[in-house]
C-alpha cells in the first residue's frame, strides 16, 4: 500500500492521475516510474490536479481508535447522571469473592483436607499461595483421614511426604472420626434443604410420577436418595468436621 504525506506534512502534493494510477495495482506495493507520470503539459485540456491531504498526526488515529472502539466495546450499566450503578447483594458478594485473594491476609491458617492422593495438587495450590506476599504470613494445616489406632504412624508418614514437597507446615491432624455417622440434627437439617427439589414419586400415582420425571428431571427421586446414602452421610459427616476444625480458616482446599 503506497503512503501519501500531505501538504500539512510538507510532502509534494499528488495529482489525482498518480492516485489512480498506483489504485490499479489492486494492491500489489507496486510503485509507478517517473517516466510513467504525466507532467501537467501533457494532461488533456479541462483536466485539474486535485490536492489529497493525509492526516496522519497522532490525533487523528486516536480519534479513529475512539470511534472504533465505542462500536465494538460492550454497553457499561449508568445511572441517570453517569454514575455507576450500585450492585446488587448477589453482586456484591461475587466481587469480594473475587478480591478475596488480593487482599493481605494477615497470621491466619490454609487448611488443606486431602482425603484422596492426587497426586499432590491439593497440597501445591496452598503452598503457591504462601509464595505471594499478601499470604505469606498464612500458616498451612493438613488434615487427613486415618484410624485411630494408626494416628501416629499416619501423621510421621503424611510429614515425610511433605518434607519431600518441600512444603512448610503448622500442624497435621489426622481424622479418626471421620467415617462415623453424622449426627442426626445434621442429616435432619440436610433433608430440610433438598426437600423442595424431591420429588417423592412412591406418594404419587406412577403416571404422574412419570410425567414429573420427564418435565422436571432435575428432582431427586426416593430411589436416587437412596441409592447414594452412603456417600451423602459422609460429605454431611465431612461438613460437621469442616464446621469443627477450619471455620476460621481464611482458605479451606480439599
Amino acid at each position: 500500500m503506497t503512503r501519501r504525506r500531505g501538504k500539512e506534512e510538507g510532502g509534494a502534493q499528488l495529482p489525482a492521475d498518480f492516485a489512480a494510477a498506483n489504485s490499479s495495482r489492486s494492491g500489489s506495493g507496486y510503485l509507478s516510474k517517473p517516466e510513467e507520470l504525466l507532467s501537467s503539459q501533457e494532461k488533456s485540456p479541462g483536466t485539474k490536479d486535485v490536492i489529497v491531504n493525509v492526516d496522519y498526526s497522532k490525533k487523528a488515529e486516536a480519534e479513529s481508535s475512539k470511534q472504533f472502539s465505542s462500536d465494538t466495546s460492550p454497553m457499561m450499566r449508568k445511572g441517570s447522571k453517569g454514575q455507576g450503578v450500585a450492585l446488587n447483594s448477589v453482586d456484591q458478594r461475587l466481587l469480594d469473592a473475587s478480591l478475596q485473594f488480593q487482599r493481605k491476609q494477615g497470621k491466619n491458617t490454609i487448611d488443606v483436607w486431602w482425603l484422596f492422593d492426587d497426586g499432590g495438587l491439593t497440597l501445591l495450590i496452598p503452598y503457591l499461595l504462601t509464595t505471594k506476599k499478601k499470604w505469606s504470613n498464612c500458616k498451612i494445616r493438613v488434615f487427613i483421614g486415618g484410624k485411630i489406632n494408626r494416628i501416629d504412624h499416619d501423621r510421621r508418614a503424611m510429614a515425610t511426604l511433605l518434607s519431600k514437597f518441600r512444603i512448610d507446615f503448622s500442624d497435621i491432624m489426622v481424622l479418626g472420626d471421620i467415617n462415623t455417622k453424622p449426627k442426626k440434627e445434621a442429616v435432619a437439617a440436610f433433608e430440610e434443604m433438598i426437600e423442595p427439589f424431591r420429588l417423592h414419586e412412591d406418594e404419587k400415582e406412577q403416571d404422574v410420577a412419570d410425567k414429573m420425571k420427564e418435565e422436571e428431571p432435575w428432582r431427586i427421586t426416593d430411589n436416587e436418595l437412596e441409592l447414594y446414602k452412603t456417600k451423602t452421610h459422609r460429605q454431611i459427616r465431612l461438613n460437621e468436621l469442616l464446621k469443627e476444625h477450619s471455620s476460621t480458616a481464611n482458605v479451606i482446599v480439599m
